[in-house]
């Protein structure tokens, strides 16, 4: 037996002999093991890298003269499964980002090399506290483990590579620095540094919740300044840690402040040094010259910087670009919207030169750019090469010198709050400043970290020592932001409607101006909360400060004619005296075409549509405040992403095919309306100008909870919350997945049900989905968003309400969004999609009242403001009953003509019915909008006699991958909707199956509700109503039609 593997395996005999045979115990014994396999192998077993989530041995040995760390072992108690460690999430998180790892149990051992397990050995079986040998154990295991030593690093020679294997260490060390700050005793060289971003450039970052943001932003600057680091480190040397940071040009301070203290010797003694070290090393042996010249293949078709940026991003958390609104700009949409701000400036501020303009001797430059969420520097950089092109072009190539280039640097400015983007804007830059074959200029380059959207300081605190560097970053980019005559802001700011950059200076300058008037009234303010709304808005009033400038943004395009958005709409109007819109469509939430009905692609890889906006803001002698003194135009770019692309590259703001609108009041729509129609369309009265009272339907927040089929199933569960002696919060929380919210709260809502006596009388039927009624247990306990303004009026007494949208996403699809109800509805029942929540008007309002004598009386009224009675009246001539207006205006909104001529209004805002011709075509109206009610809230008497048939029995489940629709074949069957491979409905025509009920497919949406659920006989006979109901819809829409006065 060797006589190193006989000590180790008598050392663990020991320990389990003696009950000390826990894994930290053994480790030295394997230490000690590996070490003697090979001369100049060191096995690291450090406490402190341990607690903070690395694994228990680091193995080191010198390689190319330079000290490495070449692999890990992770320890696990004696005779532990490894096949229960092996996909943990601690071991997936190591094979993913450590090319070269043991797990072990001190008597198995499982090698994987880049996550693939490579070889297994087993050196002992555990009997009781005995160990028995296996044949050729030893043997096996000294092979693996010599092999493991001998696995060399290999050289990475692309891009793309040391983009994910830098992600993976990054990804590492994000941890480490999060269990560090988490733990009682934090690294103090990271809380000062921590301390001292939150006191000067990001505020509230020093608290514990936002731990993992530092920990982030640190993690991805460390790889990325190493990088940049590498990139000039000069050939043929080691690249160490210790003076990385004089590798990094003295045009970024801050980055090379940090570095001096982050990559010095201070870190030698911090428990995650070792995975820097080892990304130090990654970028040792990476085979830069061959990078470099992979970078320079990739210049001739795409950004090479930001496509390795976003290589390491996707590797290391995609989710950020979510939150973050992390998306990169397409070169041709960056190269349009700067060709286009170069025309504006020749030809609105008398700036012949555009952006190549220089500042005369001895005088104040007249132009000064800046990107406020500039990212890696895309649109910076475009200018950079713009203005090197136009020199060239007028044989004034000698000019791009160092005076020209400082000239440059003091006016082109860019913001950015993320550091990895930032350090990597600073590469990109500092690569393209410079004159030919020189190093990069000593004159700091004008992109800041800094939040653009904090309000500008009236004064910067000066931070002393180490971290001066961080006030005097503070310091430039807040005169910057207050100070310097900002000409031209430009870019791609982030879209992202939960955002992550909440503060209250920004959103009070939304308020104050694109806040609609009537806010209190409106349902999704958080709109104009998305970050993208807050950066034109930044610029707006960055430009205001300035007195005139260029706006030129690819934004979300949203705004264009959602409604939500009118006052923003006209505070640009006002604000600017110029606005060119180019709609770049592409936006597949909205499942949009190009008008020929071909594909609409986006010209990112995102499902948001987004629009460049230009913006003018003429000199104070020029400029009218007034909205319809600004100029509006608009134009459409549909298809293809390549072929958006072409067009993009070929043209700018002077060619482009604009046309002139003219937006109204009280929408100001950025988007091309026929103004004849819209007239007539607008001479209908608006459902809320019809009903006095409305609001959005029923939103639970935890519908899995709130909700169900079963009334006994959700009454057991409501039991079960609210007993609080017998069941524990978090038992109920993960039995039932309910975390608290901003409003709610699970400890105090079972508190307050269980001190409710009458718990049981919340248990109501809900419209919950087309034709589909289901138990709710409606009690503000349960439910956050419970309408009980509204909804109590369709409890008090017989009621029934009309359901309808204020807008409608799906562009493509013809608008159904209306229906009725005689119950609860929740704000899904008609649309699962964001734009097209249900609203609910109940015909009559119930008031109790109580008598002086003590007799409690229900007093009802109808829910219609007078002024459309009256009108509705002087049109007809008599004064008509509640129930025959809302039989009117419902049979309106399923004219088909109605519909279609009035598509685009529709999608805008609640509908508008006209007023009837004459009492006869309201008594026709009203009486077809009755028989419609009637068929939709599944009570016309014909429904009884449903002629579908449903003729063979089974087991009635609806199984996976059904329902599934057979069309009609003649002389066969006349249309069947299989629930499983046996059953089906028979007698569903084509035109049914289709029908599109609010937003849904209703037969096909009322079925896959209940796949893995067995149908009841109420529910087939349901089903069988409702397939009547959609053919006799369709019947009474064609007459509708042929009773209204809309002409086609």
């Amino acid at each position: 037996m060797s006589k190193p593997f006989s000590l180790y395996l008598q050392q663990v005999e020991d320990a389990l002999s003696s009950g000390d045979a826990t894994e930290g115990a053994l480790r030295p014994a394997l230490k000690q093991l590996v070490e003697s396999l090979a001369p100049d192998i060191t096995a690291l077993n450090e406490p402190r890298r341990i607690e903070c989530g690395a694994p228990d041995l680091a193995i080191q040995r010198t390689l190319q003269s330079v000290r490495a760390t070449i692999g890990y072992i992770e320890t696990k108690e004696v005779g532990t499964p490894l096949d229960t460690i092996e996909n943990s999430e601690q071991l997936t998180r190591y094979r993913d980002a450590l090319p070269n790892l043991i797990l072990t149990n001190y008597l198995e051992f499982r090698w994987y090399v880049n996550g693939g397990l490579r070889q297994q050995a087993r050196l002992a079986m555990l009997n009781g506290n005995r160990l028995q040998t296996l044949p050729h154990g030893i043997e096996q295991t000294q092979s693996l483990l010599k092999a493991f030593l001998e696995q060399a690093p290999e050289p990475i020679a692309d891009a793309d590579t040391l983009a994910q294997r830098m992600a993976r260490y990054a990804h590492l060390i994000r941890d480490m620095l999060i269990e560090n700050l988490q733990s009682g005793t934090p690294s103090p060289l990271l809380e000062d540094l921590r301390a001292a971003f939150a006191r000067t450039l990001m505020p509230a970052l020093d608290k514990p919740e936002h731990i993992p943001t530092f920990a982030d932003m640190l993690s991805q600057t460390l790889a990325y300044g190493l990088f940049a680091a590498r990139w000039y480190h000069p050939p043929n040397k080691p690249f160490q840690r210790v003076g990385a940071a004089h590798e990094i040009p003295r045009s970024n301070p801050l980055l090379r402040q940090l570095f001096d203290t982050l990559t010095g010797t201070a870190l030698d003694n911090e428990p995650f040094v070792g995975f820097i070290d080892d990304l130090v090393y990654l970028l040792h042996i990476a085979d830069m010259t061959s990078i470099q010249r992979d970078f320079g293949r990739r210049m001739q078709r795409e950004d090479p910087v930001v496509h390795f940026y976003e290589t390491f991003l996707k590797a290391y958390d995609p989710r950020e670009r979510e939150l973050r609104g992390v998306y990169y700009t397409p070169e041709p949409v960056v190269g349009y919207i700067v060709r286009s701000v170069h025309r504006l400036l020749q030809s609105r501020f008398d700036l012949p030169d555009g952006l190549a303009t220089l500042p005369k001797p001895d005088a104040p430059s007249p132009l000064y750019i800046l990107d406020p969420a500039c990212g890696t520097g895309s649109f910076l950089a475009e200018i950079v090469a713009f203005i090197r092109h136009t020199l060239e072009s007028k044989g004034l190539g000698g000019l791009w010198n160092t005076e020209t280039l400082h000239t440059l640097i003091d006016r082109i400015f860019g913001f950015e709050l993320q550091m990895a983007p930032y350090t990597i804007a600073h590469l990109k830059l500092s690569l393209l400043l410079r004159p030919d074959g020189q190093p990069p200029p000593d004159k700091r380059l004008g992109v800041y970290l800094i939040n653009t959207l904090e309000k500008p300081l009236d004064q910067i605190v000066m931070e002393m020592g180490l971290w001066r560097v961080l006030s005097e970053e503070a310091l430039a980019a807040n005169t910057i932001k207050k100070q310097t005559p900002i000409l031209v802001v430009i870019g791609n700011p982030p879209y992202s409607v939960h955002s992550a950059n909440r503060n209250e200076w920004i959103e009070n300058l939304v308020r104050e101006r694109y806040y609609p008037r009537d806010s209190q009234r409106e349902q999704n303010p958080k709109l104009l909360l998305d970050d993208y709304v807050k950066f034109i808005r930044w610029a707006q009033w960055r430009l205001e400060q300035t007195g005139h400038g260029i706006l030129a943004f690819i934004t979300n395009h949203s705004y264009l004619d959602n409604p939500t958005f009118r006052r923003m709409r006209r505070a640009l109007m006002e604000a600017f005296d110029e606005l060119y819109l180019l709609n770049l469509h592409g936006n597949v939430r909205r499942k949009e075409t190009a008008p020929d009905g071909t594909p609409d692609e986006n010209v990112f890889d995102i499902q948001q549509g987004v629009a460049i906006l230009l913006a003018v803001r003429l000199p104070a002698s020029q400029h009218a405040s007034e909205p319809d003194a600004c100029k509006v135009y608009y134009a459409d770019l549909w298809g293809k992403r390549e072929a958006k692309y072409a067009f993009l590259n070929a043209n700018d703001v002077d060619t482009t095919p604009w046309q002139t609108l003219q937006p109204q009041p009280d929408f100001y729509l950025f988007l091309p309306q026929d103004e004849p129609l819209r007239q007539q369309y607008e001479q209908g009265w608006k459902l809320t100008d019809i009903f006095h009272l409305h609001s959005t339907g029923i939103k639970t927040h935890r519908d899995h909870f709130a909700i169900d089929f079963d009334r006994d199933a959700l009454h057991r569960r409501i039991a079960e919350f609210r007993d609080i002696g017998r069941i524990s919060d978090d038992e109920i929380r993960q039995r039932y997945h309910l975390p608290d919210t901003r409003d709610w709260k699970l400890s105090a809502k079972r508190e307050e049900l269980a001190n409710d006596p009458d718990w049981e009388h919340h248990l109501q039927r809900c419209l919950y989905r087309p034709f589909d009624v289901r138990y709710l247990y409606y009690s503000p306990a349960v439910v956050e968003l419970p309408r009980e303004e509204v909804m109590r009026h369709l409890m008090a007494g017989e009621n029934v309400a009309l359901l309808s949208a204020r807008q409608q996403s799906q562009h493509n699809q013809e608008w159904a969004l209306v229906g009725v109800a005689r119950m609860l509805v929740e704000c899904c029942a008609l649309s699962n999609k964001t734009k097209e929540a249900t609203y609910v008007f109940p015909l009559y309002l119930y008031y109790r009242e109580t008598l002086a004598d003590g007799t409690a009386l229900v007093r009802r009224e109808p829910n219609l403001k007078a002024e459309y009675l009256r009108a509705l009246r002087e049109r007809v001539g008599f004064e008509p009953s509640p129930e025959q207006v809302l039989a009117y205006l419902y049979a309106v909104l399923h004219s088909p003509t109605y519909r279609q001529r009035y598509a685009s209004f529709l999608r805008q805002d609640f509908p508008r019915v006209p007023l009837p011709a004459d009492a006869e075509q309201f008594r026709t109206l009203a009486s077809l909008g009755q028989a419609l009610i009637d068929l939709h809230l599944l009570q016309a008497p014909q429904l009884k006699q449903s002629p579908v048939r449903y003729p063979v029995s089974g087991s009635n489940r609806v199984e996976k991958g059904f329902p599934r629709y057979d069309a009609p074949v003649p002389s066969q069957h006349d249309g069947r909707v299989w629930i499983n491979p046996t059953q089906y409905f028979e007698g569903v025509p084509e035109a049914v199956w289709g029908f599109t009920f609010g937003g849904y497919p209703v037969c096909q949406k009322w079925l896959k509700d209940r796949r893995e659920r067995i149908l009841s006989n109420a529910e087939i006979e349901t089903y069988r109503q409702i397939i009547a109901a959609l053919e006799e819809t369709l019947r009474l829409m064609e007459q509708i039609d042929a009773h209204s006065n809309l002409r086609r």
